[in-house]
């Protein structure tokens, strides 16, 4: 029995490259008889929380062992959308989960800007080359083209959940307006398969794999998923505050599976 665990937003944390190499190294070991997941997060970037999902579905196809997800105090968004690879999730009943969808979200500072006397020099090849932009007010064209690129990743959000769940993508439409849910909240919708502890879904996971009194495993690196995110993260939820040169140097908005409370 492995079980692949870690901490999360706030610590220090591996990229998603390094948690698929540790997925690699279970995939070698032919001593393993089943998978447990731990997450403790918010969530994250869309590409690196379907590159996880993704390397799950692998690891569940080419070895056939039983995938469980146990979730900690957080289990949101991206931290979610993953455990729809798993064959069974176990969640504490106060865990804070679901908040399926996608957020896009960018600073205007134009006003900021004007005060400081800054004015930004565009020169561009298309209309919607500054698309994004926090020198100025978005249009209305521009906030429809980032709506329908929202709208796709929350497309294939759902059906991450529907395949993993198996439930109806008008099920899981009508559950994935983005709000929160409890552990307990979400076993009554069906979102997650039992209420418990990391202890109950090793157990669970040692069930499906018909062994007993397995040695639970624990790689060196730890699997989480701080990194993939942290720094956007901690600015999404005010823990670091920008400085006017800091604001002015915001990356343009980015397409996040993340329950954020700002």
């Amino acid at each position: 029995m492995s079980s692949i665990t870690g901490t999360t937003l706030g610590a220090a944390g591996t990229s998603s490259d390094e948690m698929r190499a540790k997925l690699d190294q279970a995939m070698k070991d032919k001593t393993l008889k089943g998978i447990v997941v731990h997450v403790n997060s918010p969530g994250g970037d869309v590409v690196a929380s379907d590159e996880i999902y993704r390397k799950l579905v692998q690891v569940k196809e080419e070895t056939g062992l039983p995938l469980v997800f146990s979730f900690g105090s957080t289990a949101a968004s991206g931290g979610y959308y993953i455990a729809a690879a798993a064959d069974q999730i176990v969640s504490n009943p106060m865990t804070i989960t679901g908040s399926i969808g996608v957020i896009m979200s960018s600073y205007n500072y134009s006003e900021l800007a004007d005060k400081a006397g800054v004015r930004e020099v565009i020169i561009k090849s298309g209309e919607m080359k500054d698309m994004g932009s926090g020198m100025r007010d978005m249009t209305d064209e521009e906030r429809d083209v980032l709506q329908t690129v929202v709208d796709e990743s929350y497309g294939r959000f759902v059906e991450v959940v529907s395949t993993g769940r198996g439930m109806s993508e008008d099920r899981v439409r009508d559950l994935a307006d983005g709000r929160i849910y409890t552990g307990q909240q979400a076993k009554e919708l069906g979102l997650v398969d039992q209420l418990g502890t990391l202890e109950d879904a090793i157990q669970t996971a040692e069930e499906l794999a018909g062994v007993t009194d397995a040695t639970v495993v624990s790689y060196s690196e730890p699997f989480n998923l701080s990194s993939l995110f942290r720094m956007t993260a901690e600015q999404l939820a005010g823990r670091k505050p920008l400085s006017v040169a800091e604001l002015l140097e915001v990356n343009p908005p980015g397409l996040m599976y993340l329950y954020t409370t700002d």
